[in-house]
């Protein structure tokens, strides 16, 4: 990519400063129901003298982070560990992407060795159910055993979520939420359901009970700006009222923050149960009453006008 036409230093993919995507691949050899397919059902590696390239001509720029924007590293195991020997021999750190089939331990500690700090999985849901309709030929089995290889390793786990993908119910969401609650990764992003163009539900809708899609392509993005997904379906038994439900279940599970709702006064005036191990006192110590009565004079003071603050903003 022409790298020098962009000033890169503007974008920190990943969270990540002085950071910069590289792919080595394109496409994916899996059949996943909800992927667009945009790159073919063929997985195309580079050759590895043209990856090595890639990571030297991004050092060279500045960056000593990668984050390896591959459909799927993983696809090729002897590859993997190919590209993995390569990066050994320089001093960066980097995020991978993959699916959740396929790594064993020696490969996840010897990714760590070579400065692998995060991996990304399309873990997709926590339901057996909704795996086997999403086409996904994995097991949340496999995908619990693979989240613990990679902590063990040394490893933080982001995982990926969809939400809403035709067959949801409030079990299958529960079942997911139970699955978070299990494995516990580092973080997570959930995705609400868009049957995009080209992926098997847009061309099968009836095959999934789909009576209506929008076909205003503005509305289909996964995350919009301010996290609130537009309507670009309706099914039996997923009216929109419920899609909305299940995804907000599910991104309150998945949230690590503390959530809270509080007034001008900074009076305590709801919790939600997200991670209360960060409240600074039981909940029910804290509803109803004001930061001053909580916290000493001077962090009260510092609260209280941050949230006069964000209210005038």
């Amino acid at each position: 990519p022409a790298r020098h036409l962009v000033d890169l230093s503007r974008y920190s993919p990943g969270g990540w400063s002085r950071s910069t995507v590289i792919y080595t691949s394109r496409g994916c050899p899996y059949q996943c129901r909800f992927c667009s397919k945009i790159h073919g059902n063929s997985h195309r590696p580079f050759a590895l003298p043209w990856v090595q390239h890639e990571i030297e001509a991004c050092i060279e720029r500045g960056f000593n982070r990668l984050v390896f924007g591959d459909d799927n590293i993983i696809a090729n195991k002897t590859r993997k560990w190919s590209i993995l020997e390569l990066l050994s021999n320089y001093n960066v750190e980097y995020r991978l992407n993959q699916d959740s089939r396929g790594l064993e331990k020696t490969m996840a500690e010897y990714a760590y060795q070579t400065g692998c700090s995060e991996i990304s999985f399309g873990i997709e849901s926590g339901s057996q159910v909704m795996l086997d309709v999403m086409n996904k030929h994995a097991t949340t089995t496999q995908n619990e055993e693979t989240l613990k290889v990679a902590n063990r390793a040394g490893l933080k786990t982001r995982v990926y979520l969809i939400v809403n993908f035709p067959s949801e119910s409030v079990k299958t969401v529960d079942e997911t939420i139970a699955f978070i609650e299990r494995t516990r990764p580092d973080s997570v992003l959930v995705s609400n359901f868009t049957p995009l163009p080209g992926s098997y539900v847009w061309e099968h809708p009836q095959d999934y009970g789909i009576h209506w899609l929008n076909r205003d392509y503005g509305d289909y993005f996964l995350v919009g700006k301010d996290g609130s997904p537009k309507p670009t379906f309706a099914a039996k038994h997923l009216s929109f009222e419920q899609q909305s439900e299940n995804r907000l279940r599910t991104l309150f599970e998945a949230m690590d923050d503390v959530i809270l709702v509080v007034d001008s006064e900074g009076r305590y005036i709801e919790i939600a149960p997200t991670n209360p191990s960060l409240l600074y006192k039981p909940a029910n110590e804290l509803i109803g009453k004001t930061v001053h009565e909580i916290f000493p004079e001077d962090k009260a003071d510092f609260f209280l006008e941050s949230i006069k603050r964000a209210l005038k903003e």
